[in-house]
């Protein structure tokens, strides 16, 4: 394994640097971490946590320029968000695949359990903020992440170490558990965060980021919470009733009493106070967020979707540019026409044709 006391040097050595430059560092000693061999993954597990610990405060400085509206660094937009999101999936992945077998030893190996529990921790936590980028852009959240953090808690279970309380850093003094970072992401998801504003999200996270504790995962059987998903699926939760044989039941519990509390309190706050979730967002983006959470944690949904009519008619597919255009051109149906310049209804006999991209991403831009 790369020596560990490099990883070590990471954190004071990054410190100073541009964040996306510190981000593709990084990215670059998780290729090298993949590449190595080794069967002491316990050293690997070591690394991770290190270059994780490297990398939180240039990955919330990168996109906290996503979370607002402001186009000053407009032009290197997309780079920014390619080293953004180019890190967090690398160490997503490297995170959980090295839980997975840290768990697996763990389920024969007892010793082991609190080293797993504390790596499959860290790889949960890095899933719930590849999905918060996600979202913070998009509409959605790749199925295969889903698939990677139910396999992940579902290997604490059966290790026997999915309650264990762990520290995700050795500097954190607050404890959680591989069942509480499930349930951080799957109420994010729950927050109905394609309603939200991209602060709003972040805003939704550190809520429950402080209510972590209060959240409830039912055991297997029980169905009286208001949100559910299917452990062997790659689908994101959802409410009652799901089409899976095999679901588990979550809710807020009583989060929701606390989130209650919060909002109270920063709505009788003056201007002057401290935010109870930081001063660089705005008091009324925090104050509307709590409200939407209120509204969307509860037993109903306060969203009901718009009835549409069934739709009629015949589909048809055409594929490249040289079809669509004779599609077009040729259509005589109504008053109003589609016509090319020089009313010419010739299709183009150029060979550089555009092809018709049949793979749909997985995420809508928002």
């Amino acid at each position: 394994m790369p020596d560990t006391a490099s990883s070590a040097k990471l954190v004071p050595e990054l410190r100073g640097a541009d964040p996306v430059t510190a981000l593709d560092r990084l990215r670059d000693r998780l290729d090298q971490l993949k590449a190595t061999s080794s069967y002491d993954e316990t050293a690997r597990s070591y690394n991770l946590s290190l270059i994780q610990e490297a990398g939180d405060a240039h990955l919330s400085a990168l996109l906290a320029q996503f979370l607002t509206k402001s186009t000053d660094n407009r032009p290197t937009q997309e780079a920014d968000w390619n080293a953004l999101v180019n890190y967090q999936k690398a160490l997503t992945a490297a995170l959980c695949a090295s839980a997975r077998l840290l768990l697996k030893e763990a389920a024969s190996n007892p010793p082991l359990q609190l080293l797993a529990a504390a790596g499959a921790a860290r790889g949960l936590d890095a899933c719930r903020t590849l999905a918060k980028i996600c979202l913070v852009r998009y509409l959605s959240v790749p199925p295969k992440l889903w698939q990677l953090a139910y396999a992940v808690h579902d290997h604490a279970e059966k290790a026997g170490c999915a309650a264990t309380p762990v520290s995700l850093q050795v500097a954190h003094k607050t404890l959680t558990s591989v069942t509480q970072e499930l349930l951080r992401l799957l109420m994010l998801q729950s927050s109905a965060p394609d309603m939200m504003a991209p602060e709003q999200i972040e805003v939704a996270d550190r809520v429950i980021a402080q209510l972590r504790g209060d959240f409830t995962l039912r055991p297997p059987g029980a169905t009286d919470s208001p949100f559910c998903f299917a452990p062997a699926s790659d689908r994101p939760p959802c409410r009652p009733p799901a089409t899976d044989t095999e679901i588990r039941y979550f809710g807020a519990g009583a989060g929701f009493n606390t989130l209650e509390r919060l909002y109270k309190q920063l709505a009788t706050a003056t201007i002057a106070e401290v935010p109870p979730f930081g001063k660089d967002i705005a008091q009324h983006v925090q104050i509307s967020a709590i409200q939407h959470l209120l509204a969307f944690w509860g037993a109903t949904s306060p969203y009901l979707p718009p009835d549409h009519s069934e739709a009629t008619g015949a589909l048809h597919i055409v594929h490249r540019f040289a079809g669509i255009w004779q599609q077009l051109s040729g259509a005589r149906a109504g008053k109003i026409e589609t016509e090319a310049a020089g009313k010419s209804t010739k299709p183009p006999t150029s060979s550089n044709q555009f092809p018709y991209e049949t793979n749909s991403p997985a995420l809508v831009r928002r």
